[in-house]
């Protein structure tokens, strides 16, 4: 890796929305030796994200000569708590399918969007079904808005219920497609864990809204998708369309 190699310390710049947002920053995630987070024993390089103007301007000043750059990363490891909120629309039976929205990260898209969007979802079903336009559904569906990965991990070792499916909506926003040319992606239930809502997802667009783009890509154990592992027994599909802001 780049730190095992005597790297002190990445910068790094999104250029694709150079044309849109020059000012301002994208997220990165830290990766470590065999995934996206560092173990106690990996070689840490930071990564310090600029914006795009600020990119561009170091790449010029590096085809000039010797460039050397001053960064401060103020961090702290402690023990705390995990805030996880969650709620309920209830159906006739206590099996669950579950809403989620990752919190803790300051971006719209990663994930402020995310979170809006399972609140507006789950308020218009409340009101469809409180008018008598929709029935109580057959099964109760939750919303959970937690930390990404560690706070989600906390609730499903805990949570006494069944949930039997879940749904994640991280880095979803409309500007990513409307500006920058991300298509919108449905990611699948990891191949350990198939599921038969990735079928219903086709249908469900393929019907009521067709002029959408969309595509598939095959499901993984990322931090959106990882409930999928057998061992929590969560088919787990994620709804993407890339990180802008």
């Amino acid at each position: 890796s780049l730190a095992k190699a005597g790297c002190a310390g990445i910068v790094f710049a999104a250029f694709e929305t150079t044309e849109h947002e020059p000012d301002v920053p994208s997220w990165t995630n830290c990766h470590g030796d065999i995934g996206w987070y560092n173990l106690k024993e990996d070689a840490v390089a930071p990564i310090f994200s600029v914006s795009p103007k600020k990119g561009i301007e170091l790449i010029r000043m590096m085809a000039k000569g010797k460039v050397t750059l001053h960064g401060v990363m103020n961090t702290k490891l402690y023990d705390g708590e995990i805030h996880t909120v969650t709620a309920t629309i209830p159906g006739k039976s206590e099996d669950e399918f579950a809403l989620l929205g990752h919190l803790y990260e300051p971006f719209k898209s990663d994930d402020c969007q995310g979170f809006g969007v399972g609140v507006e979802v789950a308020l218009m079903l409340k009101k469809l079904i409180d008018d008598g336009v929709l029935p109580q559904p057959e099964k109760t569906l939750r919303l959970i808005f937690s930390m990404e990965r560690y706070g989600y991990a906390a609730f499903f070792s805990q949570h006494d219920k069944k949930i039997l499916a879940a749904a994640s909506i991280d880095s979803f926003t409309c500007q990513a497609t409307e500006t920058v040319g991300s298509t919108f992606s449905f990611i699948l239930s990891p191949i350990s864990l198939p599921f038969f809502g990735d079928m219903l997802f086709y249908e469900a667009m393929s019907r009521f809204c067709p002029e959408i783009p969309y595509r598939f890509n095959p499901g993984g154990l990322s931090d959106d998708c990882w409930m999928g592992e057998p061992t929590v027994d969560i088919p787990t599909n994620w709804f993407v369309s890339g990180c802008v802001g």
